[in-house]
């Protein structure tokens, strides 16, 4: 688990696809990278929240100013999709060392 978090636009299914399909595509994904990170450093982890919302962003796409319904779907796809990216990272966090943890075992 230290190489890389997995999301999927979990909205774009829904955007402009009909109720009924006759096969189901598959949903746009990306995976950021943080095995370069050392995500007990509060900068790394920053690091990693600029790539989650990147990735957020280029996965879900953008819509344009003259299609509300389209950007309406943006950002529900934006915001599903990080709070999905969200649980893994707060997930991949928890399995951290705390340098706080260690320094104040010694």
């Amino acid at each position: 688990m230290k190489t890389i978090l997995s999301l999927a636009a979990l909205a774009a299914a829904a955007v402009g696809a009909p109720a009924v399909a006759q096969t189901a595509a598959p949903l746009p994904s990306v995976s950021v990278r943080h095995a370069d990170l050392d995500l007990s450093n509060p900068r790394d982890v920053k690091r990693l929240d600029y790539r989650i919302v990147h990735a957020v962003t280029g996965v879900c796409g953008d819509a344009s100013s003259a299609d509300p319904a389209g950007q309406n779907d943006v950002q529900r796809c934006r915001v599903e999709t990080l709070a999905a990216a969200n649980a893994q990272r707060s997930a991949l966090l928890a399995a951290v060392p705390s340098q706080n943890l260690l320094a104040s075992a010694r």
